[in-house]
């Protein structure tokens, strides 16, 4: 059975009016809060309270191994190893 919408459908043309409309909700006991921007903007999520995410930090990870990764098959002269061990 599909459920219908109940609550409040608003539109801001400022980003300061949206997040004052948020904090005047939660500050009114909403908690369900949700939002659809056209891009992330980091003082909505601040409005919301929502924690930061972790992402930057597992991406800085991700890119540090694979550039430790990339510079383990080289020398200290910069030349490419031979996997086979041939040279």
């Amino acid at each position: 059975m599909k459920t219908k919408f109940a609550g409040v459908w608003a539109t801001f043309e400022y980003l300061d009016d949206t997040c004052a409309a948020i904090k005047e909700l939660k500050n009114a006991g909403f908690d369900q809060i949700t939002t659809h921007t056209p891009c992330a903007r980091h003082e909505i999520d601040h409005a919301l309270g929502n924690p930061q995410s972790r992402v930057p930090f597992a991406t800085l990870a991700g890119a540090f191994v694979g550039f430790r990764s990339g510079r383990a098959d080289h020398n200290e002269d910069g030349a490419r190893l031979d996997p086979a061990g041939l040279r």
